[in-house]
């Protein structure tokens, strides 16, 4: 009788628990990928810019050393030899968080060759010479290209944390090799 009726009511009452606990944990789900697009698109409105420290390519064409694409001048450049997986990695001195990233394309000519190029930032730096690709730290954004003349790119992403930018042009090792040439480079975010 009344052993009976509870064991029932308490069968029914751990059946509404179970419902009510995957409906919240559905939701929190929702929750917090709402949040994390919030945090993404949001998180450029407190960056400031990073300046970097210094520039490092992963080889030099003659007149054409790295620090052209962190000098704040988007009428010279910084260009790599020919290489399967040129790389272009900019030093913000210390880890910092980065939100965005903005790429001033070459101008004139020549600017098609940036294609499947990836953005990471990273701890370490790439390999040289450039024989493979880079899969360090986390990605932060890709362009597919082929680039425009004088195109600006602006890569927004959720906030990542490393030392390193690291852009890399064919990263993904469908073209020959080619050059990595670049106006300027410039990130916001957080030191």
């Amino acid at each position: 009788g009344k052993l009976d009726e509870l064991q029932v009511q308490h069968q029914d009452l751990q059946g509404k628990i179970d419902r009510l606990a995957t409906a919240v944990d559905g939701k929190l789900d929702d929750l917090k990928q709402l949040l994390e697009k919030v945090i993404t698109s949001t998180s450029f409105l407190f960056a400031v810019k990073l300046q970097a420290d210094s520039a490092i390519l992963s080889s030099t064409y003659s007149g054409c050393p790295a620090t052209n694409c962190i000098n704040g001048n988007t009428g010279d450049l910084c260009h790599t030899n020919k290489e399967k997986y040129p790389w272009l990695a900019l030093d913000l001195g210390k880890s910092v968080t980065v939100s965005s990233v903005t790429i001033y394309n070459r101008a004139v000519s020549c600017y098609e060759r940036l294609k499947d190029l990836e953005i990471r930032i990273s701890d370490n730096l790439p390999t040289t010479p450039a024989t493979e690709s880079f899969k360090g730290g986390s990605k932060l954004g890709f362009f597919e290209g082929p680039g425009k003349n004088g195109e600006v790119i602006e890569m927004i992403t959720k906030p990542l944390a490393g030392r390193y930018v690291v852009l890399m042009n064919n990263s993904k090792g469908r073209h020959g090799a080619d050059f990595l040439n670049l106006a300027e480079v410039t990130c916001m975010g957080y030191s």
